[in-house]
């Protein structure tokens, strides 16, 4: 039993972030980030573009009333556009097999170059 809860503990923290750089318009950028939140498997629940957030969730299947939460915060730059996305887990245990904090924010960043090919990974933690 013990066992298997570390290795839940180790599969998947509490959250997981990961940063690009995007050297794009920010238009364009937030834009993509909102079909790239979708391509994630995401539903955006919220978005204000003038402070560059977007909220999203996503039900885990596995357990009934769970939610993930992703926010991207897009920032302005002289080089382009910083993307930093979060993805928390719903509080309590998940399901045996669910890893989806650093997966998750993997599958943003792989839309988000899949739309924009000059995305620059910082770090996905």
């Amino acid at each position: 039993v013990i066992l298997g809860l570390v290795s839940g503990i180790v599969a998947c923290a509490v959250s997981s972030h990961g940063i690009v750089r995007v050297p794009r318009q920010y238009d364009e950028v937030f834009a993509a980030a909102l079909a790239a939140i979708q391509d994630a498997e995401f539903t955006v629940t919220s978005q204000e573009r003038a402070t560059g957030t977007i909220g999203a969730e996503k039900r885990l299947p596995s357990n009934e009333g769970d939610l993930l939460r992703m926010t991207v915060h897009l920032t302005q730059a002289s080089t382009g556009v910083k993307v930093v996305t979060t993805v928390v887990s719903p509080d309590g245990p998940l399901a045996t097999g669910e890893k989806p904090c650093k997966c998750h924010v993997k599958r943003f960043v792989a839309a988000l170059e899949s739309r924009i090919l000059a995305v620059q990974l910082v770090t996905i933690e």
